[in-house]
C-alpha cells in the first residue's frame, strides 16, 4: 500500500506574498433600470391611446361620410327620375302645348338625298287640332277654379230667383212669431 505524499515545499519557489483584495465593485443600482422600463411602458400606453383616439375619430368621420354619401345617392336617383319624367314623351307635349305648339295632321316628308318634299304643307288650324292639345296641370287646375267659380254664381243666381219669386207672404209665415216674456 502506497500512500501518497505531498510535495514537500521547496525552498526554491518563492511563496507569492499576501495582499489585501480590493473593494469589490458596487453593484448596479436597479433603479435607473426601472425608470427606463416605467418610461417605456407610459409611453407605448400613452401611444396606444392616441392610436384608439385617433381610430375612434376617424370610424366617426367614416361613418358621417357614409351617410351622407348614401343621402347623396338618394338624392341623385331622385334627381334621375325627375329628369326621366322630364324627357317623357308626355311632359314634351305638355311643354309644347304650352308654349303654343300643335301637332300638324298634315304631316309633310323630305327626303334627304334628293331634297323631294312629300305632301301639301298646310297649316295647322285650332279647330283641327283641339283634341290634341295637351294641357299642363296649371292650365288644368285654373280651368276647374273657373268652373267651379261658374257653378258658384249659377247656384247663387239660382237662389235669388227663388227668393224673387217667393209672394211676400209666404216668406212672413215661415218667420216664426215674437212671442212675449211671461213673468213668474
Amino acid at each position: 500500500m502506497s500512500t501518497l505524499r505531498a510535495p514537500a515545499p521547496s525552498q526554491a519557489e518563492p511563496r507569492p506574498r499576501l495582499r489585501p483584495v480590493a473593494t469589490p465593485a458596487k453593484r448596479r443600482r436597479r433603479l435607473p433600470l426601472i425608470l427606463v422600463f416605467v418610461t417605456l411602458l407610459a409611453g407605448g400606453m400613452a401611444g396606444l391611446l392616441f392610436l384608439t383616439t385617433t381610430l375612434q375619430n376617424q370610424a366617426f368621420e367614416l361613418r358621417s361620410l357614409q351617410r351622407e354619401a348614401t343621402e347623396l345617392s338618394y338624392r341623385e336617383s331622385a334627381l334621375k327620375i325627375e329628369v326621366n319624367r322630364a324627357r317623357s314623351p308626355q311632359a314634351l307635349a305638355a311643354l309644347a302645348s304650352s308654349l303654343g305648339m300643335r301637332a300638324n295632321t298634315h304631316p309633310v316628308y323630305v327626303v334627304l338625298p334628293t331634297g323631294q318634299i312629300i305632301g301639301r304643307p298646310t297649316p295647322v288650324k285650332t279647330s283641327d287640332v283641339s283634341e290634341i292639345v295637351v294641357k299642363t296641370p296649371e292650365e288644368l287646375l285654373a280651368e276647374a277654379a273657373i268652373r267651379a267659380e261658374n257653378e258658384k254664381q249659377k247656384q247663387a243666381e239660382q237662389q235669388r230667383a227663388q227668393q224673387a219669386q217667393r209672394p211676400a207672404t209666404q216668406q212672413n209665415r215661415t218667420q216664426p212669431a215674437q212671442t212675449l216674456p211671461t213673468r213668474r
